[in-house]
């Protein structure tokens, strides 16, 4: 039998191999989870200081998106 990583794990995974900043939504496609999962999972990971985050404005309209890296 496998080993389950948790989702955790497969969010520090994901940007250690991408190795750049990456929003709540192409973390949670990435690791086929719901982007509410991811975001709260982002979250706790920056609570814990293993993650930053920071929220950016898109170029266009008013709205806004989390970015997430390796400290």
């Amino acid at each position: 039998m496998g080993e389950t990583k948790s989702i955790e794990q497969l969010i520090l995974d994901v940007l250690r191999k991408e190795n750049k900043p990456l929003t709540t939504y192409q973390i949670a496609k990435k690791i086929g989870v719901s982007w509410s999962t991811a975001n709260t999972y982002c979250y706790k990971l920056k609570d814990k200081g293993l993650i930053r985050g920071e929220e950016k404005s898109a170029r266009i309209g008013m709205s806004k998106k989390m970015v997430w890296w390796i400290k």
